[in-house]
């Protein structure tokens, strides 16, 4: 137990000192150069009540649009909202398959 709370002490304290920042992480204005535009598609009924449906639609049309410009990592929960992700996404013609990429 005593070895647990010093190791805890000590990563409460590291923790204090060290922030993204001071870490050299920058969070880069979406304008500026970039591979990739990242994005979990939705699939949480309680994150989106009554609406998940809608949102699922809304972003694979973003998505779509992205794509025509940019890569796309597109993170999803598993092998079924893959499946619906891609249907959606590419319902839109103008989606670009090779930009987009399903982890």
């Amino acid at each position: 137990m005593r070895l647990e709370a010093t190791i805890a002490y000590f990563a409460c304290d590291f923790m204090e000192k060290v922030t993204p920042k001071s870490a050299g992480y920058v969070m880069p204005a979406e304008w500026e150069t970039h591979e990739a535009t990242w994005a979990v598609f939705p699939h949480n009924e309680n994150t989106w009540p009554k609406k998940l449906e809608t949102a699922q639609k809304a972003y694979a049309e973003v998505v779509a649009h992205i794509s025509t410009g940019e890569r796309v990592e597109l993170l999803v929960r598993n092998r079924r909202i893959r499946e619906l992700a891609q249907e959606l996404i590419f319902a839109h013609k103008f989606a670009v398959k090779e930009n987009i990429r399903f982890h």
